[in-house]
């Protein structure tokens, strides 16, 4: 029983590691596409000014 424990602990662990890499790796695409649209947004604007 002790070693299953410490395996499922183990497995948790590694789980909760690709967690993180998967929510920072989502943060850096989000802030890439938010970035790329507001750069977008200002070449717009500076050629159709309002």
């Amino acid at each position: 029983i002790h070693a299953s424990l410490a395996s499922v602990h183990a497995n948790f662990m590694k789980l909760k590691n690709n967690v993180k890499k998967d929510v920072h790796l989502n943060v850096t695409i989000n802030y890439h596409i938010l970035h790329q649209i507001s750069l977008n947004k200002n070449l717009y604007e500076s050629i159709f000014p309002n």
